[in-house]
């Protein structure tokens, strides 16, 4: 007896609160407004042999934060890992970040979707031949997080330049320079 009460107080506390999130004075939800992104770089080396490059490199594990995730595959649509990110001033905190291989044709394009806390992002890699043994390497994305309408464009900006730096790390693993 004391068990169903104690359910049934339960349930009406739950009750209220989601009473209490459907209230149309609440506050609306954040506007996840898309940032769209864009970098390309030409590489000096053939279309397969930046593919291998890309693909064999996987996540980038500098500090040893990166971890694949058990059972999963590690290369193909379905690969995914999990990635730990740099303490953040001024507590230490760390973003996770997950990130899954949604869609390929291989040797020819790649897309990734990352999900971490307030924002997800997805990009396609793709490699183009030039014609000349060269590979232009062109990155497109879309990152979401909540709109920030002063800081869009300083954060479109970091993007650009973290797509630039990912294709400068790639250009240099293909061309032997790393």
């Amino acid at each position: 007896m004391t068990l169903s009460m104690g359910t049934a107080r339960w349930y009406e506390k739950l009750e209220s609160r989601w009473g209490a999130r459907q209230n149309p004075v609440a506050p609306p939800a954040p506007d996840l407004s898309p940032i769209q992104t864009h970098a390309a770089r030409d590489v000096a080396a053939s279309r397969a042999d930046v593919w291998a490059a890309y693909t064999t490199h996987g996540c980038d594990d500098e500090a040893g934060w990166c971890q694949h995730i058990v059972g999963a595959p590690t290369s193909g649509v379905g690969a995914r890992h999990v990635h730990l990110g740099e303490e953040a001033p001024p507590y230490g905190l760390r973003t996770v970040v997950y990130v899954e291989v949604v869609a390929q044709q291989e040797g020819h394009w790649i897309t990734l979707q990352a999900h971490a806390g307030a924002w997800d992002h997805e990009e396609t890699w793709q490699f183009t031949d030039t014609g000349d043994g060269r590979t232009t390497v062109t990155i497109t994305g879309r990152h979401r997080r909540p709109h920030l309408p002063e800081r869009s464009d300083v954060l479109r900006s970091t993007l650009h330049q973290v797509a630039l730096t990912a294709l400068d790390g790639l250009a240099d693993r293909v061309e032997g320079r790393a």
